[in-house]
């Protein structure tokens, strides 16, 4: 059972105050075995819903308060990783369509584990990037040193990180893929659920339009910062050829 993402929040509340009375009175309507854990699974569904739902608003308005591209991945990243308790989540961006290299512009880190934030990770030669960029569903790893064809490169990165596990997807937009969002298990290995696979599939395709927005932002700022410059500039050498002009002419 689904519901339109865009009604969350008038449907959320609702939700959790039904899935709470219905965990109360559940258990005293005499119900068989069968009923009840068709009840159980239809509460959970409903919950991990809500969960989605609550998720996405949240990475909404961090979009709509700022156009900053390090501030709209970080707070991604943290949402995501809380949501989901994985010991780091990153988000790497391609700058341009033809780049072969991501670069990591958002992370959060749930402990004392080595910072990715600014990594350059090349993508020609890492056959685990080349498979999420391939497919479009999310690529979950539980074992990832042990990832087929991972090349010294690689293995070093992996093990400088400290990753053991790892769930990741491409993000895109317009059919071209514009950044990858990883989540990392640093502690333990880790088998991801088909649910947290939903949940990072339902949030890259949101990703991807706050990517591609705020890269033209940043590209129309600095636009504009290069044509103001520019006047200023051109002021400068009008003002002081103006000035010769009128020394000469004295």
């Amino acid at each position: 059972m689904s519901y339109n993402i865009q009604e969350s929040d008038h449907l959320s509340p609702r939700l959790n105050s039904w899935l709470l009375e219905s965990e109360k009175w559940m258990p005293q309507q005499g119900l068989t075995l069968p009923e009840v854990d068709e009840q159980n699974n239809l509460i959970m569904q409903m919950k991990q819903q809500v969960q989605l739902s609550n998720l996405l608003n949240q990475i909404n308005n961090e979009i709509r308060s700022t156009l900053d591209i390090e501030e709209i991945l970080t707070s991604a990243c943290r949402l995501l990783g809380q949501v989901l308790k994985c010991s780091r989540s990153s988000i790497l961006v391609k700058e341009s369509n033809t780049d072969k290299i991501l670069s990591t512009r958002g992370e959060y880190n749930a402990g004392d584990y080595p910072i990715q934030l600014g990594m350059k990770v090349p993508i020609t030669g890492n056959p685990h990037l080349e498979a999420i960029i391939s497919q479009q569903e999310s690529l979950a790893v539980t074992k990832f040193i042990d990832f087929p064809g991972l090349n010294e490169q690689s293995k070093k990165i992996v093990e400088a990180l400290e990753i053991k596990s790892m769930l990741a997807i491409a993000t895109r937009y317009q059919g071209e893929v514009n950044g990858i969002i990883g989540l990392h298990q640093c502690d333990r290995e880790r088998e991801w659920t088909d649910w947290e696979r939903q949940l990072l599939e339902g949030v890259a395709s949101q990703l991807a339009i706050a990517i591609n927005q705020a890269k033209l932002y940043s590209k129309t700022r600095r636009q504009a910062e290069q044509e103001s410059l520019l006047r200023l500039i051109s002021n400068q050498i009008r003002s002081t050829l103006d000035l010769e002009l009128s020394c000469k002419q004295q």
